[in-house]
């Protein structure tokens, strides 16, 4: 008697199972296809080896400097208002109000009248957002910032 029992158990929870699958099946044939929403972060991405910062150019230099045993002649030292993100490989991550001399990659252009170099119109004191590179030296410890790409805030 028992065993009959257990056995219609078993059946009655087998046929069950189906109909609830095809009950949710339903449902959701019913709803309309949304497509999944991303945020602005997510669709966001980072290319290894690089910062987004916000940055303050302090002051231009319009003499060549040596960084990593390379002469440079469009550098300019920048103070890290605000760390927007960071890429993967980072070795030496910039800080929040770090000042870094950094190498102007584009845009170069000097004003003669004034005799300040001038960086698609960035000048000194003002704010502007950019990607930083960063490169390592030969001595491996250390490493340089390149500016491949900026906008004026």
């Amino acid at each position: 008697m028992k065993g009959i029992v257990i056995i219609g158990l078993i059946f009655f929870c087998i046929s069950c199972k189906p109909s609830i699958l095809v009950a949710q099946e339903k449902e959701s044939e019913n709803l309309p296809n949304k497509k999944p929403r991303f945020s602005e972060k997510d669709i966001y991405q980072i290319s290894p080896n690089s910062i987004h910062i916000i940055g303050q150019v302090e002051s231009i230099r319009d003499k060549s400097i040596d960084l990593c045993e390379n002469i440079y002649n469009h550098t300019a030292l920048i103070n890290v208002v605000e760390i927007i993100g960071s890429g993967s490989g980072i070795i030496n991550m910039l800080n929040k109000d770090e000042r870094v001399q950094m190498i102007f990659m584009m845009g170069y252009s000097e004003v003669i009248n004034n005799k300040k170099m001038v960086f698609e119109g960035i000048k000194e004191g003002e704010l502007f957002k950019g990607i930083i590179i960063e490169k390592l030296c030969k001595d491996s410890g250390k490493t340089h910032y390149i500016i491949s790409q900026y906008k004026k805030q």
